[in-house]
């Protein structure tokens, strides 16, 4: 009480030897300037503070998003009468496969072998593997893992150079998501 009576009586003090001036007056004088600028700058730090976490903030965002991207390459061996062909992850992130599509001469193939039937290429068809994983639902290749699309063996020497000449005007179309749910395409030639 004896508190709020000493502070209250001291403004009333100030007051009444310095009474209270016109708004113009106040504007003009320097230490409402000062406390004006003050203001000021002060809210314009805030808000370079502000954008700047956003963008650092979207920055990190898309840095870790993209040190996580599966990346693809296609590998094949074409060894004396055998051809194998895979698919491998070789970014950091785990891809998982949505649906792979095979293009040759305005054709569109599910699984390689319809491709191959359709060429009409000679093979025993017990040493073809790969290519029919995405038939229960979708496939994971995590870094580094890989992909059978292809492994035949046994081929006639011109029968192995004539399935090279059709992989090398196939195309894969490959849908994948990543494990930030964003999804993507691959596409690439065979050879």
């Amino acid at each position: 009480m004896i508190l709020s009576q000493i502070v209250l009586s001291d403004t009333l003090k100030v007051l009444s030897i310095n009474p209270p001036r016109t708004f113009v007056e106040c504007l003009t004088d320097p230490s409402t300037v000062i406390a004006i600028c003050a203001i000021l700058i002060s809210i314009i730090g805030l808000w370079v503070s502000v954008k700047y976490s956003r963008a650092t903030l979207n920055h990190t965002i898309t840095h870790n998003k993209l040190s996580i991207e599966p990346f693809f390459e296609i590998y094949g061996n074409f060894e004396t009468t055998s051809i194998k062909m895979i698919i491998k992850n070789v970014g950091f992130g785990t891809a998982i496969i949505k649906s792979m599509l095979f293009k040759n001469e305005n054709k569109t193939y599910n699984v390689i072998l319809d491709l191959i039937n359709d060429k009409e290429i000679p093979f025993n068809e017990d040493v073809v593997v790969g290519s029919d994983l995405l038939r229960s639902g979708c496939e994971y290749i995590a870094k580094d893992g890989e992909i059978k699309i292809c492994l035949i063996d046994s081929l006639d020497p011109n029968d192995k150079n004539s399935l090279i000449d059709i992989f090398k005007k196939t195309e894969l179309v490959m849908e994948f998501e990543t494990l930030y749910g964003e999804r993507r395409n691959y596409t690439g030639y065979l050879c």
